[in-house]
């Protein structure tokens, strides 16, 4: 089944004990920098706190044309074609992922890839719904 024109926005759930970790991690540099009257080490600090930035402001999942756009950040663009995808689980797994929170998907698709995204918990529901409508053959595990 395809979906011509739907389009439907997810951001991703945020894991506020992440982000204040990465807020204290810049901010301690950048108060002794100030202090120090340090502006170049103080500008440097600043710009490379651009990207986590861009990553918390950025990081969603798109359905659009039958496929899945997940987007984090200005660094991480990658499509997953809805017809591809086998099984959607729940996970807690660490590794590195466009998805803010440790509450994560699982996105099994094609034969061996998979990708992890982090849904906010009142959009979980619809999510599982949507792309089980335009992909009866998905198995959502939890």
């Amino acid at each position: 089944m395809s979906a011509p024109g739907y389009n439907r926005i997810y951001y991703s759930k945020i894991s506020w004990g992440l982000l204040i970790f990465i807020l204290v991690a810049f901010a301690a540099p950048l108060i002794m920098l100030l202090v120090q009257r340090q502006w170049v080490g103080l500008a440097i600090v600043l710009l490379t706190g651009l990207v986590p930035l861009s990553i918390y402001r950025n990081t969603r999942y798109e359905i659009r044309d039958n496929q899945l756009l997940i987007t984090c950040g200005f660094l991480y663009k990658q499509r997953v074609d809805l017809n591809r995808i086998r099984s959607i689980q729940n996970s807690r797994n660490l590794i590195s992922s466009p998805a803010l929170s440790f509450d994560r998907q699982k996105i099994k698709y094609n034969t061996y890839d998979d990708v992890l995204i982090s849904l906010k918990d009142e959009d979980k529901e619809e999510f599982y719904a949507t792309i089980k409508q335009l992909n009866p053959a998905v198995k959502i595990l939890q």
